[in-house]
């Protein structure tokens, strides 16, 4: 089953969205794997989305596209009580454009919970520093759910 079949099959589902760590850890091999799942901190990750054995999980990559259409998307794909995890970088210098931050392919956390409310989304957690990469780029947390 594709990602896009399970997505529109409507499951129960926890979307996480590492949009922007795969950039930020290129190195290839077991070792730097579990580097790089240690400092993403994937099982305190897993644990605050609620994720429980035999959860259907999608890691989907927005690439460039950002915002409440994206979220829209997601949001319909996702039955009732479906959850939505961002873990993304968050910008250095706040209160810039969000043109300056997609090119710095960073998301305002502020500006993140903004669009989640619009595209529906019950907001139910934020972290502005959850997780810090071997660059020393801050990662927020915000987890949100489907309630129709």
């Amino acid at each position: 089953m594709t990602s896009q079949h399970a997505l529109t099959a409507g499951c129960r589902l926890v979307v996480i969205v590492f949009a922007a760590i795969g950039a930020c850890a290129t190195a290839i091999g077991a070792q730097s794997e579990q580097l790089r799942e240690s400092w993403q901190r994937v099982p305190e990750l897993f644990a605050a989305a609620g994720v429980r054995e035999g959860a259907h999980i999608a890691d989907v990559g927005s690439g460039d596209a950002q915002g409440v259409s994206v979220l829209r998307h997601l949001y319909d794909a996702l039955k009732p009580g479906g959850s939505l995890v961002l873990c993304e970088p968050t910008p250095r210098a706040p209160n810039q454009p969000r043109a300056a931050h997609m090119n710095d392919h960073v998301l305002d956390p502020v500006r993140i919970l903004e669009d989640l409310r619009a595209a529906g989304f019950q907001v139910l957690e934020r972290r502005d520093a959850f997780a810090t990469n071997l660059g020393g780029t801050h990662f927020g947390f915000v987890l949100a759910r489907v309630e129709r």
